[in-house]
């Protein structure tokens, strides 16, 4: 497996709905912003990919399976781990957990891109750089 990373948060009232436990959608931003953390601990943030002339990351496939749910003022920890590299794609699996207890895991799929040549409004995937593969391989 690859590189491996916590991002922690703790759930605030707006996170939730009126029953206290969290709306489903915020879990996927919070996979988005472990996955951002991931690249900023490896040294692949957002301005290093847009001054190598690349777009980012975007989302292809998104999932999650829901176990427990979290609830207001939780302290949850999303585990993020780059779990399949490819040529041009990195699933990242996920595991949100609550004092141990496993609340929900996902995954993404997110693919490396750039403006289209012919068509800057559109992207185009790209492989992975040696440097960034080799970093979310844990190497």
């Amino acid at each position: 497996m690859g590189y491996k990373t916590v991002h922690k948060v703790c759930i605030e009232w707006g996170d939730t709905d009126p029953a206290r436990i969290v709306f489903y959608p915020n879990y996927f931003r919070w996979f988005d912003a472990a996955c951002h953390h991931l690249f900023d601990e490896i040294g692949f943030n957002k301005n290093k990919f847009l001054d190598a002339g690349m777009s980012g990351m975007p989302i292809a496939e998104a999932h999650a399976e829901f176990k427990r749910p979290g609830l207001y003022s939780d302290r949850i920890e999303v585990e993020i781990e780059a779990s399949e590299i490819k040529d041009k794609s990195v699933r990242f699996g996920y595991r949100v957990t609550r004092d141990g207890e496993l609340l929900l895991t996902g995954h993404e799929v997110r693919v490396l891109t750039r403006p289209h040549p012919d068509d800057p409004k559109r992207l185009q995937a790209i492989s992975l750089p040696e440097e960034l593969r080799a970093k979310l391989e844990g190497k």
